[in-house]
């Protein structure tokens, strides 16, 4: 069956759908935002966590530069 054909002979069912994968995405997008901003209270991670909130990167995509951005910031040398 075509989407088309779905939407012509269940318009319930097909907006049903609709609404519940809204609001899947709009809850996982909460999820993403929430953890980005918990990253942000790094040193030095506002600035990367806000870039990854526009970019659409999650928490683990930028967890590691956020740590680098810390370290830095705390004048810790790495080996």
């Amino acid at each position: 069956m075509k989407l088309e054909e779905l939407i012509n002979k269940y318009p319930e069912v097909y907006k049903q759908v609709v609404a519940e994968v809204a609001q899947e995405a709009i809850q996982n997008e909460r999820d993403r935002v929430t953890a980005l901003i918990a990253l942000s209270k790094s040193p030095g991670g506002s600035g990367l966590v806000n870039e990854a909130i526009r970019d659409g990167r999650t928490a683990s995509d930028v967890a590691l530069e956020v740590l680098k951005a810390s370290v830095a910031l705390a004048g810790v040398s790495h080996r």
